[in-house]
């Protein structure tokens, strides 16, 4: 077995690459996700946001697997995924009166973060109605705000993980792929904006 490998900026020693093939050894019969999060815990691997970092976990076992190091369990055939719902419009998204005025007139302005299920369905609806480019599932971690006043709600924000490479971005930043890999959790990206305009 190799010194170390690296995976998705972590690097892995030889003893944790020996303790990763002991499990898989040790667990046969558990799901390969249920693997991945059980071996996240045993090493302490987790996201910025404190999650564990199966996706990282399951392309990792895949390598060691690719390399003959570990024999995963096979995978459960699971159910086709349906297609995305289409978002149903409501009167509750209906274009309300409109809230006219400076930044100044309108002050204190506020953000709330979207919380349960029937804000979430809120948020998409409004930002599927009214965002140039409609809705569309985010993914990776992602958090949804209101932007509000006294007046009333303002416009939709929402900020969730970056594209994993872009060039642009990677070359303005200057850094290498792997200080990129390495904190790519930290960076955050601003995937709706959207403003309640008269």
């Amino acid at each position: 077995m190799r010194d170390q490998m690296v995976q998705c900026g972590r690097k892995i020693s030889s003893e944790e690459m020996e303790l990763i093939c002991e499990m898989v050894e040790l667990f046969p019969r558990l799901a390969l996700k249920e693997l991945a999060a059980t071996i996240c815990e045993h090493l302490g691997w987790y996201t910025a946001a404190g999650n564990l970092k199966e996706e990282a976990c399951l392309k990792l076992l895949r390598k060691l697997e690719a390399q003959g190091l570990v024999q995963l369990p096979e995978q459960k055939m699971r159910k086709k995924r349906s297609s995305p719902r289409k978002i149903q419009l409501s009167s509750r998204t209906d274009a309300g009166p409109q809230i006219t005025g400076s930044l100044k007139e309108l002050v204190p302005v506020w953000l709330k973060a979207v919380e349960d299920r029937v804000e979430k369905g809120l948020w998409n609806e409004y930002v599927a109605r009214y965002h140039r480019l409609g809705y569309k599932q985010p993914f990776g971690y992602r958090m949804r705000y209101f932007i509000g006043c006294s007046r009333g709600t303002l416009g939709c924000l929402l900020f969730s993980g970056p594209a994993k490479a872009l060039g642009a971005r990677d070359r303005w930043i200057g850094w290498s792929d792997e200080q990129r890999l390495q904190r790519l959790a930290w960076v955050i990206n601003n995937s709706r904006f959207l403003l309640f305009l008269p």
